[in-house]
């Protein structure tokens, strides 16, 4: 087709991605509609599927003063391409600067739209693929992030099992006093047996306020409490580790 065919604008979205200014151009020349990007500039035609695409993405990135402009003064205009993009009228002629702004401009006297999609191509590319390492950068720091708040949570629990195994082992070593202190006065601060494995002697301290009896009470009534919290500690536990190895695997996902 004769590249001095009139190419009419139709339809206009522009959006503003990752910092950069896009404006897709659907338009119409006899016989076919033809879709072009530009960006920052540059402009190249496209094929359809990569103007879908662009559009789904300007649709949550969306430039609308530039848009209503575009479609109030530049619909149905010659789109003309030169060192820069025209939209001619019969009353005007307007150019887009690289900061994304209309302004009225003398029309080219050589001008030419640009045949096949090589470098539109190209531009939806480079910025399809740049929004989808940005996306996948800001999903990887998110799941990181998440990653290290689960993996101080299971510090923690881990830190608070092993206190309650502490204090489970002192129940356990408790045990062996239970006859001892049975039969000794008010005031004992000492208590002496024979070890049920090695019968190696042991002691156990008691504090002077309190009778031997108490002091034993005290930490079996302690370690029933912990017996009771150490199930709830392993539940998350066990659910803070499954979650870390999903999280872990989803990051690698992203990653690859």
């Amino acid at each position: 087709m004769d590249p001095h065919t009139p190419v009419i604008a139709q339809r206009f979205d522009a959006g503003t991605i990752d910092g950069r200014i896009v404006v897709l151009i659907r338009a119409r020349q006899p016989g076919r509609n033809r879709y072009f990007v530009w960006i920052d500039g540059q402009f190249g035609e496209i094929a359809c599927e990569d103007e879908a695409a662009l559009r789904k993405v300007i649709g949550g990135a969306r430039h609308p003063t530039l848009t209503q402009q575009l479609r109030a003064r530049c619909e149905a205009a010659h789109v003309k391409w030169s060192d820069s993009l025209y939209f001619e009228r019969q009353d005007a002629c307007l150019t887009l600067t690289r900061e994304g702004s209309l302004k009225r401009a003398t029309a080219p006297s050589e001008a030419s739209m640009p045949e096949g999609s090589t470098l539109g191509t190209f531009l939806a590319t480079q910025l399809l693929d740049g929004r989808v390492d940005t996306q996948r950068t800001r999903v990887l720091s998110a799941l990181r992030s998440a990653l290290e708040r689960l993996q101080r949570r299971e510090f923690a629990v881990r830190g608070d099992l092993h206190k309650m195994d502490k204090v489970i082992d002192e129940s356990l070593r408790a045990q062996m006093f239970v006859a001892v202190a049975a039969g000794v006065p008010r005031g004992t601060t000492q208590l002496t047996t024979h070890d049920w494995e090695t019968g190696d002697p042991v002691t156990f301290a008691v504090q002077p306020d309190t009778t031997p009896q108490d002091a034993l009470e005290q930490i079996f009534r302690r370690a029933k409490r912990m017996k009771k919290g150490r199930k709830l500690a392993e539940e998350r536990m066990l659910s803070t580790t499954l979650t870390i190895n999903t999280l872990t695997e989803c990051a690698s996902a992203v990653a690859a």
